[in-house]
């Protein structure tokens, strides 16, 4: 199993905190901004953390409000417990703070926290984890999107992947294997954008829910299940614009219909075959009688 930092499920579903950061603008302005807290939960929230702070620096204008230390310090206050005493660690061992250091520092956190392997752990693991069962297609999108936006900061060169990626390598693969005939009758797997894969996803979800279509197994004689009959769940043909059961498809070789019209061609092939025969040989006995008429005739 790949070791991810994010996961499509998160084990705690709880509100994060927030803290209130007071910035004194250089006009005179005192903003109160709220900024997401951690403390010794999820590497997530740690990360949650990091996004939220630099959203407020760039909505704010933080930087260029307060010096460097003030800087160094906001950005403390909104850790506890662990993730605080390593961020002491790493800030108090730089003698000339700069922007640059903040960020130089910020990087070898998210490495003593996450790990150096973090963001190829990561992306291993949105290319290779099935949609989870119980989570709905359109919420699972979303958590994928949510994760790879939060790569980028996972690391020193750490990339998200794109949207074309995220839908060839990401939702494609890892969709149901129930869907992904559907999916790709509709062309699913060349969608452009995440949205357009959703929305397909969701229609196929609508139409086919997963939890039915396990329910519609086959027993080793090929019969459907008394499950998924009495569930009324159709199999339907794939065939685009075709819309009756699998089994009633005249285009199908194994389906009913198809099966029962070999028999008859057959039946009837041995019947043209027979009456061939027997045709052949009353037509041998009537050449034999005229020969015997002729010789009588011919000796008198």
């Amino acid at each position: 199993m790949v070791r991810a930092t994010l996961k499509y499920e998160r084990q705690k579903e709880e509100s994060l905190k927030k803290v209130k950061l007071e910035i004194l603008q250089t006009t005179g302005r005192m903003d109160k901004i709220e900024v997401y807290t951690c403390e010794d939960g999820p590497e997530e929230d740690f990360l949650i953390l990091v996004q939220d702070f630099k959203d407020a620096d760039r909505q704010f204008n933080i930087r260029n409000a307060i010096t460097i230390d003030e800087y160094y310090g906001k950005f403390r206050e909104c850790m506890k417990g662990s993730a605080r005493d390593t961020w002491d660690k790493i800030a108090g061992t730089v003698a000339w703070r700069t922007t640059m250091t903040f960020y130089e520092n910020l990087l070898e956190l998210v490495k003593e926290i996450l790990g150096e392997d973090a963001k190829d752990n990561q992306k291993d693991y949105i290319r290779n984890t099935k949609k989870p069962v119980k989570m709905p297609a359109g919420k699972w999108v979303r958590r994928l999107k949510t994760i790879n936006n939060i790569i980028k900061l996972m690391g020193d060169g750490a990339e998200s992947l794109t949207e074309k990626q995220l839908v060839t390598e990401c939702i494609a693969p890892n969709i149901h294997i129930e869907w992904k005939g559907y999916f790709k009758l509709s062309k699913g797997h060349r969608s452009r954008t995440t949205q357009e894969a959703k929305a397909i996803l969701e229609d196929i979800e609508d139409e086919y829910p997963i939890e039915k279509l396990r329910k519609n197994v086959r027993n080793p004689k090929g019969n459907f299940s008394r499950n998924s009959q009495e569930s009324g769940h159709r199999n339907k043909c794939r065939k685009p614009g075709y819309d009756p059961e699998w089994e009633n498809c005249p285009d199908h070789k194994y389906s009913k219909v198809a099966k029962a019209k070999a028999r008859e061609d057959a039946e009837k092939k041995k019947e043209e075959k027979d009456n061939f025969s027997t045709e052949k040989q009353s037509g041998y006995r009537s050449n034999d009688s005229c020969e015997i008429i002729d010789k009588r005739e011919h000796y008198g």
